[in-house]
């Protein structure tokens, strides 16, 4: 199942110069749980999340650059249980 098919189906009927065009980021665990070591006991939605943040966007910064775009967005998918709170000040 492809999980951006919601852009898919935005895309269907725009010429090809406005559609929405995406990049899906690589899963690399290992170095998150590498960034994470010694936050184990932090509750859910908490420190582990602003890391997770951080990796995640700097990644798509990068990944932004590279490409030359003018501006980037980022899509977070977590659990329907997880309460997210994140705060631009958490820097």
């Amino acid at each position: 199942m492809n999980k951006f098919a919601f852009i898919d189906e935005f895309n269907k009927d725009l010429d090809e110069e406005q559609r929405v065009r995406y990049i899906e980021g690589s899963y690399r665990p290992e170095e998150y749980l590498d960034l994470v070591k010694g936050l184990e006991t932090e509750p859910e939605g908490g420190a582990r999340c602003t890391v997770c943040f951080r990796q995640r966007l700097e990644e798509t910064a990068r990944t932004a650059k590279e490409y030359d775009f003018d501006f980037f967005c980022k899509h977070f998918d977590c659990k329907s249980t997880q309460e997210l709170r994140f705060d631009s000040r958490d820097r």
